[in-house]
């Protein structure tokens, strides 16, 4: 008996029979999202930073491997591949930074992107897709520009559906950090050169691009007149990448002396946008001092003894002879009360002096006991052979450990006995 096909479509609903649906296309384990160039015109030779958003939108890890071209407009490689390996975890976000040399020569390039295995011979995805990204290298005569019409995307020669990442996800802000803030002297004098030295980091997720670093000083006493050292441009810092600055400055002769503070800050021009905004500034742990003359010894708080040595050491490039002054009186206002070594109309032409035994410990401690003071205060007075002008240096103190006086052993009935006991006539 035959059956017509309706009875049999009959049949298999009898039976609770479904057609099987028609097999789903294979999707690719990664996606490439986007390719970011740090510049889209640099000069001959310089770095160029690519940035490369991938996705991995399958329940699995995903392993693969970069290869990353320079190419001429002719389509010609230029130079030997990039090459990284990467993994990507169950629906994972990564972006992938390359640092690669610019040609040597002004024209129109482009970066080309491949997804490989691991292995780098075989294409990852289907239809074996590159994705290209345009710049230019200028330089000589003039600017060129990228060519129209080449997006960073899959090539038109295998078009390809773009990847929405899902909802709400996002990949981490830069982070702009310093370390290794270093300066070279806190004591400085007029004519000398500030050393500085810092590391920048980006610990952030993605690229920082055209963030200004900044250098300022500040006198402790004016704390609103802010002056600018140094500021420089970095176009481009990648996560992970770090980048070692230092600076050396010169204060204007006209510079008022005293303590400064310098800070170096990251993004000055607030043109990065930061997942944390407030460590973008350092500054020195402590203020510098800004003289003519530099106190070298003795270092504040220092205590002599007074059967010992004395010795008074500093520097200057302004002053060519000097006195150094001691005294119980902090500002040097009362004569009587602080002495000059050397002594009278006496200059020395050192940078260093040893007093003679008459001056310490003799008069210092003369001027401890008649003004019942425990510290004495010490500074140098400078002036210039040439032109006659004279100039101080900040003043510090130290201490001078006397002796103890000899203690006069009791007399008469009152007076112990050796090996102790009462008294001799005592109760």
């Amino acid at each position: 008996m035959k059956v017509g096909v309706l009875g049999w479509c009959l049949a298999a609903l009898a039976l609770g029979w479904v057609a099987p649906e028609p097999a789903a296309a294979a999707e690719d384990p990664l996606q490439v999202q986007k390719i970011v160039l740090a510049e889209p015109e640099l000069g001959p030779g310089q770095e160029q930073l690519v940035q490369i958003s991938l996705a991995n939108p399958t329940r699995r890890l995903v392993r693969a491997g970069l290869r990353v071209e320079v190419r001429s407009r002719s389509d010609r490689l230029l130079g030997k591949p990039y090459t990284r390996s990467v993994s990507l975890t169950s629906f994972e976000e990564q972006r992938v930074f390359f640092q690669l040399s610019a040609p040597p020569t002004p024209g129109n390039y482009h970066v080309q992107v491949e997804v490989l295995d691991t292995a780098f011979k075989k294409p990852l995805l289907d239809g074996s897709p590159v994705f290209r990204a345009p710049f230019a290298v200028v330089g000589g005569g003039g600017s060129l520009r990228p060519l129209p019409g080449m997006p960073a995307t899959a090539s038109p020669e295998t078009p390809r559906a773009a990847f929405t990442p899902p909802a709400g996800l996002r990949f981490e802000e830069p982070d702009l950090l310093w370390e290794d803030f270093k300066v070279a002297s806190y004591g400085l004098l007029l004519e000398e050169p500030l050393h500085i030295q810092a590391t920048l980091l980006n610990v952030g997720g993605d690229i920082a691009r055209n963030l200004v670093v900044r250098v300022e000083y500040v006198n402790v006493r004016l704390p609103k007149q802010v002056e600018t050292i140094s500021e420089t441009t970095i176009t481009a810092l990648a996560p992970g990448e770090q980048r070692e600055l230092e600076f050396d400055f010169r204060f204007p002769d006209n510079t008022l002396l005293g303590d400064y503070t310098v800070s170096l800050i990251a993004d000055a021009g607030n043109n990065v946008g930061e997942s944390d905004e407030s460590n973008n500034v350092v500054r020195t742990a402590r203020p510098i001092s800004l003289s003519t003359i530099r106190l070298l010894f003795p270092e504040p708080g220092f205590s002599f003894q007074e059967t010992g040595l004395f010795l008074f050491r500093w520097d200057s490039k302004r002053y060519d002879e000097f006195k150094v002054q001691l005294g119980v009186d902090p500002r040097f206002d009362d004569r009587e009360k602080y002495f000059d070594i050397p002594q009278g109309d006496k200059w020395t032409s050192d940078t260093e002096v040893v007093p003679l035994a008459g001056e310490l410990p003799e008069m210092a401690k003369g001027l401890l006991l008649r003004e019942k003071k425990d510290v004495i205060h010490w500074r140098v007075l400078a002036r210039s052979s040439s032109t006659g002008k004279q100039g101080f240096s900040e003043v510090r103190t130290f201490r001078l450990e006397l002796e103890e006086p000899a203690q006069t052993a009791p007399s008469g009935p009152a007076a112990a006995p050796p090996g102790g006991g009462a008294p001799v006539g005592g109760r």
